[in-house]
């Protein structure tokens, strides 16, 4: 059986990190998609033009046999320049602005708090240029008490948030990143806009619940940031992610891990990394729901068009042929990333149904 998509997968939500690790993993996303949303919560984060210059040619000299267009994202802080915003947009140097809720997922500590997020002097000039915003939706803390919020409550809380963004700012593009509360896709399927509101859904969130990060005892390289919910809550955003909306697009928040932080005793990074497989883990999850057909739209469509880029022609053909996934992924300096579906044990590994077929 094959499947062929006629326009090239475009990745609406990555992580790369700098250095070593970058190295490691960026020729994964490269070899599937044509660009990419870029991720700025590297240490020490993209802040300035600067930063995400410096970002994006280190990217240039990883990966310079690749053809990628890296879409850098700049990190929404305190620190921001309203000058800065506007110049890097309108040259090209970065493509949207990324809030993190203080303190709420890896590398947040330099983000603001939900609350005070409506104020930004930024968002004012973001609306003017046509510049979206992308959300890490959740508000970890109660802006009343300053007590942390459950950790999974926090992107359903942050929904009174997102109204008032959309009050304040009616015509500012919004993108909802990696969605996973049943209330948030609730809310995506009564509001959602191509060209003003829109989402990522993670292969994680369409796969699994937290009823499978506890199975056999807790999963830590399951554990990712949002944290996955309820049954209910994954099989919404399958079926949203599936049903062929044009707001709704790929975006995998791979986010890669040395494997001694994910197993560590004193706590476990938060990140799946999923990248070497992105393509035919949509492909089996699309499959699965009965709506393959949706899968071009999804991957390849609906991503480049929010951010007012062509879709970029191109035949990839998908074949249903099983493999699994036998090695670690190795990180100069001895470090190794333990990507999704690989297992010690062989007959514990995951089996992949799909997998694009070599020219």
């Amino acid at each position: 059986m094959e499947y062929i998509l006629r326009y090239l997968p475009f990745e609406g939500h990555v992580h790369w990190r700098q250095g070593a690790m970058l190295k490691a993993v960026a020729p994964y996303t490269a070899r599937q998609c044509w660009g990419g949303i870029i991720m700025p919560n590297r240490v020490p984060p993209i802040i300035t033009l600067d930063d995400a210059a410096a970002h994006k040619h280190e990217i240039l000299v990883t990966i310079p046999e690749e053809d990628f267009e890296s879409l850098i994202v700049g990190y929404l802080s305190e620190e921001t320049s309203i000058d800065d915003v506007r110049r890097g947009f309108e040259s090209g140097v970065w493509i949207a602005m990324k809030f993190y809720p203080r303190g709420a997922t890896t590398n947040s500590k330099e983000g603001i708090n939900s609350w005070e997020l409506p104020f930004h002097p930024a968002l004012k000039v973001m609306e003017e240029i046509g510049m979206p915003l992308l959300l890490h939706a959740e508000a970890n803390v109660d802006e009343s008490t300053g007590k942390e919020i459950d950790i999974y409550d926090r992107e359903y809380r942050f929904i009174p948030v997102l109204e008032e963004l959309r009050k304040l700012y009616p015509r500012l593009k919004i993108s909802v990143e990696h969605g996973t509360s049943l209330e948030m896709a609730q809310f995506m399927e009564e509001h959602g806009d191509p060209k003003k509101l829109v989402c990522t859904v993670t292969i994680q969130h369409m796969m699994f619940s937290r009823q499978d990060l506890h199975k056999d005892g807790f999963q830590p390289h399951m554990m990712c940031y949002p944290i996955p919910k309820r049954a209910e809550a994954m099989m919404a955003w399958r079926k949203l992610g599936t049903s062929g909306k044009p707001y709704i697009f790929a975006g995998t928040d791979s986010a890669p891990h040395p494997t001694h932080k994910k197993e560590s005793s004193c706590g476990c990074a938060g990140g799946m990394f999923t990248a070497h497989a992105m393509v035919p883990l949509y492909a089996h999850i699309f499959e699965q729901a009965g709506r393959l057909h949706n899968l071009e739209e999804f991957l390849c469509i609906n991503g480049p068009r929010f951010y007012g880029l062509e879709p970029r022609p191109g035949l990839v053909t998908l074949v249903k042929k099983p493999w699994t996934k036998q090695s670690m992924v190795a990180v100069n300096g001895g470090e190794k990333i333990r990507p999704f579906g690989y297992h010690e044990e062989p007959e514990k590994r995951f089996r992949f149904e799909w997998q694009i077929k070599k020219p």
